[in-house]
């Protein structure tokens, strides 16, 4: 099997001229590849449980307390409620519906698998073209993600997330023994992998870059062995997980 890709990147620099990166990949290989009735039989077998417990599943059907069914969270699901009533949301998620972003990413994981239901609204990338006016009126620079937490809008995806651990303290991802002094630790690792996984995807082919990323990676992984695993902090998922998942 033959695929060939282009993926046409755009962003509009702070000057008068407009600068068009584009990254062309072809690849070419042999795969054996599932139908679609054989992936949606396989994905409903499969129980994703993030936190340990039965009360962390995610990608599920939603029902509100009225009973009415709301779609799982995909490119089409724009509210979701984990059981709870519509005027009990206080979040919304402003993220592109490309699903391209991965610090939309990772806020909307976070909101998944501590449950605090939400409503999503779409914002494309600049590469698809120009942005809503209400959206830049907003937000000035453009940048996603967002979020407006009892009307009050946020931005910086780190920033949200520590934000909506203080907000929504229930299926807490931050409480763990010495979560200040080791989180420090995580996330300077989780930048320095995000930092050579940019390096050895989106430039010229470099040794040293990958080099570099799988000594991060390797970093990473002894960090999860030394607490126990399978995540930084033991046998419970955390936000600083969350983080860096997108990159891995």
């Amino acid at each position: 099997m033959v695929m060939a890709f282009c993926v046409l990147v755009g962003r509009d620099l702070p000057s008068p001229r407009v600068w068009k990166n584009r990254v062309c990949l072809r690849m070419r290989y042999s795969v054996d590849v599932p139908s679609w009735d054989a992936l949606r039989l396989d994905l409903e077998r499969r129980v994703v449980d993030l936190g340990g417990g039965g009360d962390l599943v995610w990608m599920r059907e939603d029902q509100d307390a009225h009973g009415r069914l709301y779609p799982p969270c995909t490119r089409d699901g724009t509210l979701r409620l984990f059981g709870k009533a519509e005027e009990d949301v206080r979040v919304t998620l402003y993220r592109d519906p490309a699903y391209w972003c991965p610090y939309c990413e990772r806020v909307q994981m976070q909101l998944e698998v501590k449950r605090v239901p939400y409503r999503i609204r779409m914002i494309n990338m600049r590469c698809y073209g120009k942005k809503p006016d209400y959206y830049t009126r907003m937000v000035p620079s453009g940048l996603l993600p967002a979020v407006e937490v009892d009307g009050r809008l946020f931005t910086e995806s780190v920033d949200i997330m520590f934000l909506l651990e203080d907000q929504f303290t229930e299926h807490s991802l931050a409480d763990f023994p010495d979560f200040a002094q080791k989180a420090r630790t995580f996330m300077k690792l989780e930048r320095e992998c995000f930092s050579w996984w940019c390096t050895f995807v989106f430039r010229p082919p470099d040794r040293r870059a990958r080099v570099a990323w799988e000594d991060v990676l390797s970093r990473w992984d002894a960090a999860v062995q030394s607490a126990g695993g399978p995540y930084l902090f033991g046998n419970r998922v955390s936000v600083i997980d969350i983080m860096a998942v997108p990159f891995f």
